[in-house]
């Protein structure tokens, strides 16, 4: 294709790794390509969430006394969206019991998640669901890190957003 158009090509029509929140009483399915949580500090303000880094006394949103929460991503292929790669969002709370659900486990990778909310919205707490089967190891892609997407969201709206430095 690239002999037939001049200038920049149109973009791959492959998936972009986004991220999800769960916000349905409908019960969605996810395949674990992580092997574990990543873990993220951040601030919520103004509908949107801030990165918030260790360095207290440097952090944009801890100098400005916004609340504080943690959220974990797991790298996930999407059953909904003919197995798009996403990092579903989860709380602290949803996290611990996902953990409980597979102490036999050595990793998450290849797990099979079903999730959904007690209620819809934000309001709902988290129901996970953690099936027997596993996927086999040697059938998943690659496992990403979500940190690169969520600089990208912290700077969308934030022209002057530079990522906080451990």
């Amino acid at each position: 294709m690239s002999g037939k158009i001049r200038g920049a090509q149109p973009p791959h029509s492959g998936y972009k790794t986004e991220i999800v929140r769960v916000k349905s009483t409908n019960i969605q399915s996810y395949t674990c390509i992580s092997t574990a949580v990543f873990g993220q500090d951040i601030h919520w303000f103004g509908n949107r969430s801030h990165e918030c880094s260790k360095a207290k006394s440097e952090c944009n949103g801890c100098l400005r006394g916004w609340p504080v929460k943690w959220k974990g991503y797991i790298h996930c292929q999407d059953w909904q969206s003919k197995m798009a790669l996403v990092f579903v969002e989860f709380t602290a709370s949803a996290v611990e019991k996902l953990l409980a659900s597979i102490p036999e486990r050595e990793t998450l990778r290849g797990a099979i998640l079903q999730i959904c909310k007690t209620k819809g919205g934000a309001k709902g707490r988290y129901v996970v669901n953690v099936l027997p089967r596993v996927v086999p190891d040697i059938e998943l892609p690659k496992e990403e890190d979500p940190y690169p997407i969520l600089c990208f969201l912290w700077r969308c709206k934030n022209v002057n957003y530079t990522p906080n430095q451990e």
